[in-house]
């Protein structure tokens, strides 16, 4: 039991990551929403297009490191999708770089 605590404690590392990064991202939006006579309307556009780009490229490294987690904890799959001899454990960096 012990055991698979800490298998899934990096998978919570990075959805606690991802949801912080999030809340940041909103509360910036909310200011802006709050205060609409601060900005034009395209200030307020521009502000929105980049909280989406920000939480998009958040998205994309919330992916990275769950695969990349899932790669190192097991490569059996991707070991034989690639057609590759991979040792039975691999490394975060050797994980990443398959």
């Amino acid at each position: 039991m012990e055991k698979n605590k800490i298998q899934f404690a990096p998978f919570m590392k990075f959805v606690i990551e991802f949801h912080n990064s999030s809340l940041s991202y909103n509360k910036l939006t909310n200011k802006v929403a709050e205060n609409k006579a601060l900005f034009t309307e395209d200030e307020i556009v521009l502000v929105e297009e980049a909280f989406l780009v920000k939480h998009l490229a958040e998205w994309e490294t919330f992916l990275h490191n769950i695969i990349v987690y899932c790669v190192a904890i097991d490569r059996s799959k991707i070991s034989k999708y690639l057609d590759l001899d991979l040792p039975k454990k691999l490394s975060l960096e050797n994980a990443t770089a398959v």
